[in-house]
């Protein structure tokens, strides 16, 4: 039997995607569980098991251009690493400082009642939107202003809180300030800017779908 055709299939698709490497698929796997249990069986730090198999996998299957690879996307990583250290400063000063209170009382002063009453429904109508702008961490950082400002009308914490755990995962799938997106284009060879850009709009209209259904039945 003829190999022909199957060797034109294996080269061809190596030219085109030079960085596959079938013949460690074995090694890759089983790393692969190796750092599954470590997470899951021994709850080894995310962040550890993270940085151990980037590097290790990295220099098993890259060993010749290890750092042509990290140099690409070692601006990404620094990008994403100032980011979150500029949310845990913003998150620490704004819990810290009475803030919550102040843009609380400042907002029942001067915004019509109707717009504070159905603000969180609001906000979440444009979450995707503003997510895409702003990392998901500093939008969360407003629940409570939400929650102090619910409950000048009687809205309990939890009725303010829960239609952003379901409708979040819409706008935080789809924003270049999350380090997942960064993860899910480079496993699918997809341009950050150009995913963002198609999915933004498609998760805003699938989000107020959303929102509608929960009015229509009473959930929100």
């Amino acid at each position: 039997m003829s190999t022909g055709p199957i060797f034109y299939t294996l080269t061809k698709e190596v030219e085109e995607n030079p960085y596959r490497r079938p013949k460690l698929f074995w090694i890759n796997f089983i790393l692969f569980i190796v750092f599954m249990v470590g997470l899951g069986v021994f709850s080894l730090p995310p962040y550890l098991v993270f940085m151990v198999a980037t590097v290790v996998t990295a220099m098993i299957n890259y060993p010749k251009n290890f750092g042509e690879i990290f140099g690409k996307v070692g601006p990404m990583y620094l990008n994403i690493i100032v980011m979150l250290l500029a949310i845990s400063v913003y998150q620490a000063v704004f819990n810290n400082t009475g803030m919550v209170g102040a843009i609380s009382d400042g907002l029942i002063k001067i915004c019509p009642k109707f717009m504070l009453e159905y603000i969180h429904i609001i906000l979440l109508l444009l979450c995707v939107i503003i997510i895409y702008f702003i990392p998901f961490q500093i939008f969360n950082a407003m629940y409570p202003v939400f929650i102090s400002i619910g409950a000048g009308f009687g809205i309990p914490a939890v009725t303010i809180i829960a239609p952003f755990v379901c409708n979040l995962s819409l706008a935080t799938s789809s924003t270049p300030t999350n380090s997942s997106t960064y993860l899910g284009c480079a496993l699918t060879e997809t341009d950050v800017q150009h995913f963002c850009k198609k999915a933004v709009p498609v998760q805003t209209v699938t989000n107020a779908i959303v929102i509608l259904l929960a009015l229509i039945f009473g959930i929100v």
